[in-house]
């Protein structure tokens, strides 16, 4: 089964590089990299408020989830990414204290 999907991203690659020569890359390079932009609060968010939608909604409302979950992670996602080397300086922070920590509490 893995070689049936490594012979559809083959295929894909090789298509897309046909294709990109009749795409409008000048106009549709500003939503692409609005959307490459909030990915990293797409990556954050999208499950916890999947998770949110579903507990409040109704279980028919599947498409409102989904609307209200790509609309938060938009406004959010301009915060987030401005804000990335905050994340990543307090990810590492507690990275270091799980590293140095961890062992101690092993040893005891």
């Amino acid at each position: 089964m893995d070689w049936l999907l490594g012979l559809a991203v083959a295929a894909h690659l090789l298509g897309a590089r046909k294709v990109v020569c009749y795409l409008p890359i000048e106009r549709i390079g500003t939503p692409v990299r609005w959307c490459a932009g909030v990915s990293f609060a797409a990556y954050l968010f999208h499950m916890p408020l999947l998770v949110l939608w579903a507990s409040l909604l109704p279980g028919d409302q599947e498409w409102l989830a989904l609307a209200l979950t790509l609309t938060v992670i938009a406004i959010l996602g301009r915060l987030v990414e401005h804000d990335k080397r905050w994340w990543r300086l307090h990810i590492e922070h507690v990275a270091r204290g799980v590293r140095t920590g961890l062992p101690r509490l092993l040893a005891s």
